[in-house]
């Protein structure tokens, strides 16, 4: 009798467990995921299969390739969904397989971009009146702009003058606000002697300026503010400020950057903040012999690096070092953005923060060439970057898609403004034209 009721037990066991797997019989897995997504962003792949721990194999293909093959191999859980995430790199398809079975197919593309480029935005300047060519050594940059004024300078390679402009959009010519020459530097970019760092609500230029006793290294400038055409010093505080250093303006038109207050070869950086005006300098931090590296964003946040560390020191006082700047992954170079936004370009790659009390790192890309350039209102970006096979300095709309500048000359700077239009030196005619990206 115990032995009937075994086997009638074994039997309803053995028919419970058939029913199941056959309940399960013919139903595929499923996989979903972002249609669109920026370039290096973190995606999602969320899917099910028809019972819970069973093995999936995801196959992908690019977007320019012929086949799919087998990238990731991993196991459902047990209410029988599976999650995978990576960061895409280039458009494709994928579907998933379980059970002997397939999904349906997905594809991810980026996003796309139309850009176009403009006329020069003006052609007669000061320092050479006459038609451009691209052996002709004079060339114009643009590095600041605000409420539809732009700032920069005019460089002439052969003679080392440099002119101050300030350029209205639609004006015919720019306005000249000052020239100086120095025949001992080179004019590249960040190296400039003399280089526009910011315009102020009112249409007030700020600039820095290698004085003429500073070695090659540029260790002793001052900092200039022009009310109109009128040129105002950045004030010191004290006589042993020999250099001043002025690297940004936020919104509301205080003037940001470091100073030296002692000599160049045992030096006393500080981080410093002007009135509008260059009066009443203010003390924000103090790096001792270190160059702090200072960038400051719209809100008034702004950065400083001592040791291998960066800090960032809020408008609000509060102090912070900035996740993501260990001392073995060099931010090579930060760029301010506006309200609460700083981007860093390095070996870690590029990184947006947006710093508050709370602190948001987004990597946008790999590893970056040559640093970032410049920042916009948006959160778009111009950086050096090798991207899909090509190395060089790239744009980034505010919708995360990406092109390459057509014609850059290697000595432009660049100015976004608040409809990211992007100001740029092309390489044909050595004058300013703008990207606009749709």
């Amino acid at each position: 009798m115990k032995k009937l009721i075994a086997m009638v037990a074994s039997s309803v066991a053995f028919g419970v467990s058939w029913t199941a797997s056959a309940s399960f019989a013919g139903t595929p897995p499923t996989i979903t995921g972002p249609d669109v997504a920026p370039y290096y962003a973190s995606v999602t792949l969320n899917g099910t299969t028809a019972a819970p721990n069973q093995t999936v194999v995801i196959y992908y293909k690019a977007g320019d390739a012929t086949r799919y093959t087998a990238r990731w191999t991993l196991h459902s859980d047990a209410a029988a969904r599976f999650h995978k995430s990576y960061r895409i790199q280039r458009a494709g398809s994928y579907y998933a397989r379980s059970g002997g079975l397939n999904s349906a197919t997905h594809s991810i593309r980026l996003p796309s971009v139309a850009c176009s480029v403009s006329r020069p935005l003006f052609r007669h300047l000061p320092i050479s009146p006459e038609a451009y060519y691209p052996h002709n050594p004079t060339f114009t940059s643009l590095t600041a702009t605000r409420d539809g004024v732009w700032g920069g300078v005019e460089v002439d390679t052969r003679s080392g003058r440099f002119a101050v402009l300030r350029w209205k959009a639609g004006a015919r010519r720019p306005t000249t606000l000052a020239i100086y020459k120095y025949f001992e530097y080179e004019p590249t970019p960040g190296g400039a002697s003399v280089d526009v760092v910011g315009i102020s609500s009112t249409g007030a230029v700020v600039a820095r300026v290698q004085r003429r006793d500073s070695p090659p290294d540029g260790s002793r400038e001052f900092g200039r503010v022009w009310i109109g055409k009128q040129a105002h010093p950045l004030r010191r505080a004290s006589q042993s400020w020999i250099s001043v250093t002025p690297v940004g303006v936020a919104l509301d038109d205080s003037i940001y950057g470091w100073i030296n207050a002692a000599t160049v070869r045992h030096p006393d950086y500080k981080v410093v903040r002007w009135a509008p005006d260059g009066t009443h300098p203010h003390v924000l931090a103090d790096t001792a012999d270190q160059l702090p590296f200072s960038v400051v964003d719209g809100a008034g946040d702004v950065s400083y690096e001592v040791g291998a560390t960066t800090f960032v020191r809020l408008a609000s006082g509060v102090v912070f070092q900035l996740p993501g700047t260990k001392p073995n992954d060099l931010v090579y170079t930060l760029v301010g953005g506006v309200r609460h936004l700083m981007f860093g370009g390095g070996d870690q790659g590029v990184i947006r923060w947006r710093v508050g009390l709370t602190v948001r790192r987004t990597l946008l890309a790999p590893r970056s060439h040559n640093g970032l350039r410049a920042a916009g209102p948006h959160g778009e970006i111009v950086t050096g970057l090798f991207f899909r096979g090509k190395r060089g300095v790239h744009f980034r709309t505010a919708r995360g898609a990406w092109m390459r500048f057509p014609d850059l000359a290697i000595v432009s700077g660049f100015a976004i403004n608040w409809r990211g239009a992007v100001a740029y030196t092309s390489a044909k005619d050595h004058l300013v034209h703008l990207l606009r990206c749709h």
